[in-house]
This record gives C-alpha cells, structure tokens and sequence, in this order.
C-alpha cells in the first residue's frame, strides 16, 4: 500500500497541484462543493416519498399523502 501512495504522490500530486492553482478549475470546484448542502437537503426531502411509493397504500401511506401533498 506504501509503494502505490508514493508512485501517487510521485507522479500525480504535481499534475494536482497545477490543476489546483487554476482559477476556473477552483471557481468549478468551489461551485460544487457550495452545492453540496443543498443538494443532501433535497435528498432527505425525497425520502419521504420514496417510503410512501414504496408501500403503495395503507395508513402510512395516507399519512405521508396528507402531509407532503406531493404523492398522485
């Protein structure tokens, strides 16, 4: 494992560190990683949902219908 982690550090870690002195590679990248909490946010939300098509009808299901009022 110590001889890939140098070969890496070796060989890549140079193109790396060009590629991180960009400006448009770290505007990307910044762009990115702000998006990031939102898009965990959007994926919680979407839990609920995916539990009540799962289950197809029921009392959860009716639940979960009155409340989100996203479910057809």
């Amino acid at each position: 494992m110590q001889k890939i982690q140098n070969v890496l550090m070796k060989y890549l870690m140079p193109i790396a560190n060009k590629l991180e002195q960009q400006k448009h590679i770290q505007a990307i990248k910044d762009g990115i990683v702000a998006s990031i909490p939102i898009i965990i946010i959007g994926s919680f939300c979407t839990i609920f949902l995916g539990i009540a098509n799962l289950l197809g009808s029921g009392p959860v299901y009716d639940f979960l219908n009155a409340k989100t009022h996203l479910i057809n």
